[in-house]
């Protein structure tokens, strides 16, 4: 059950393993609640290595307490009169992955 009258943020929670490979290709993040698609692009869910410093625009992984990755993937909404289904997703469609754990989607007031 959501609290109204509130924003919520999207998150992916991860890990990954150390033979990881495919995760530093750019891709986007979807959340869509009550007919609102918040789409972000650019996402990595690894750093990719680049020569003369960080990328400006990316979006990346956070470590959070308990060591698992998170990134954030959108926001949404609620108004206690609203009620759906909360969709998210993170799409990257150019490259095979390996390594990745998912433990969870979550959502949690901003």
């Amino acid at each position: 059950m959501l609290s109204p009258k509130t924003t919520f943020v999207a998150y992916l929670v991860f890990r990954v393993t150390r033979d990881l490979w495919g995760l530093s290709a750019p891709g986007k993040t979807i959340v869509t609640f009550d007919g609102v698609r918040n789409e972000t692009s650019n996402v990595y869910l690894q750093q990719p290595r680049t020569r003369g410093g960080p990328r400006t625009q990316a979006h990346t992984q956070t470590l959070s307490s308990d060591g698992w990755m998170e990134i954030k993937l959108g926001e949404l909404y609620y108004d206690n009169e609203d009620e759906g289904e909360i969709e998210m997703g993170c799409q990257e469609h150019h490259e095979y992955k390996g390594g990745l754990i998912v433990e969870d989607f979550e959502v949690r007031p901003k």
